[in-house]
């Protein structure tokens, strides 16, 4: 419980969730067999709320198991999967999709899908409350306006809801999904969400005798 007396605010749990909403598309990504889950990184902003940011950001970084380096079939796993969150989740109503952000060749970059879902997990109230001091010069007269002298007076002057963004970064390839997810959880820092084309060659030579490195081959547009 978060709580202060001057411009402070207090931060009201919900009640508690038999599942939360971050743990039934973790669940379901976990078990999806064309999903490679690296890990999630957690990402936390004290003024979130009030500044309309979420609170907290969980970031989910995936891949497809079998590599995909062409932007449209990125885009279609990308899709696969919110259809399955939204409609396969075991809460009551569905998982309301946000927003996000397709894959797409550009120049000189493969810019990688994302998916964000919002969940609420409690409200904060933002309150003043103001004090009449005890060396008032003539308490006699605040008292017959109604006013005590010393007494708190506290009044709302702002709610909001807390939420927290869970967003599913999509690498073309397990490599590329794992060094993501280690350079945020060890760095603390946000990973790229764009592949240079030389890094995709790159990554193309990790699967010499992979049985579908003709079909990426073959795939890739330069």
């Amino acid at each position: 419980m978060l709580s202060e007396t001057e411009n402070g605010a207090e931060l009201t749990p919900q009640p508690d969730k038999k599942i939360k909403i971050v743990d039934v598309i973790r669940g379901q990504l976990q078990a999806n067999p064309n999903v490679f889950f690296a890990g999630e990184t957690h990402h936390y902003r004290a003024n979130g709320p009030e500044s309309g940011h979420p609170i907290e950001r969980v970031h989910m970084i995936i891949s497809p198991i079998i590599p995909e380096f062409d932007a449209k079939k990125l885009n279609s796993f990308r899709d696969s999967l919110i259809t399955g969150i939204v409609t396969g989740a075991e809460v009551s109503g569905e998982i309301p999709f946000s927003s996000g952000d397709d894959a797409l060749f550009d120049s000189r970059f493969l810019w990688l899908p994302t998916a964000a879902f919002y969940e609420e997990i409690g409200l904060i109230r933002k309150t003043i409350t103001t004090t009449i001091n005890t060396d008032t010069i003539e308490p006699e007269t605040f008292a017959k306006a109604g006013e005590i002298v010393g007494k708190s007076q506290s009044r709302s002057i702002w709610r909001s809801s807390v939420r927290r963004e869970i967003l599913l970064k999509i690498y073309p390839d397990c490599n590329s999904a794992q060094f993501a997810y280690e350079s945020e959880n060890i760095n603390g820092m946000d990973a790229r969400l764009y592949l240079e084309k030389s890094k995709i060659r790159e990554l193309k030579s990790y699967y010499p005798q992979h049985s579908l490195v003709s079909r990426i081959r073959n795939i890739l547009p330069f």
